[in-house]
């Protein structure tokens, strides 16, 4: 790793190393796929422990049966989200995570 780069693009690059992890640590927006109002599933357990662990920031439910997850709007898909999105919590069966990981690529997430 020195060889190929100066000392201080290294070091520049491990300053700025912190900065890409601010959307996962501290992201301003969270969108949850597969959100739930059934208590003890994911969907429900994950925003209730963003609520309840002090979470300030936006959060999107996403869940295309439902109206409204734990009195947020509820969103069908991530597409359907105007506002941007940080992170992305999936609680939904395996076999459609490609999907929702394709969607979230589309948007930029």
């Amino acid at each position: 790793m020195g060889k190929d780069k100066p000392c201080g693009e290294v070091f520049e690059a491990v300053q700025d190393f912190p900065r890409h992890f601010d959307k996962l640590f501290d992201p301003r927006s969270v969108a949850v796929v597969g959100a739930s109002n059934v208590l003890g599933k994911w969907g429900f357990n994950m925003p209730m422990n963003l609520i309840g662990g002090g979470y300030r920031g936006k959060l999107y439910m996403v869940n295309p049966r439902e109206k409204y997850v734990l009195g947020f709007p509820a969103y069908r898909s991530l597409k359907e989200i105007e506002g941007e999105v940080d992170l992305v919590v999936v609680a939904i069966p395996a076999k459609s995570v490609p999907a929702v990981l394709e969607e979230a690529a589309e948007k930029g997430i």
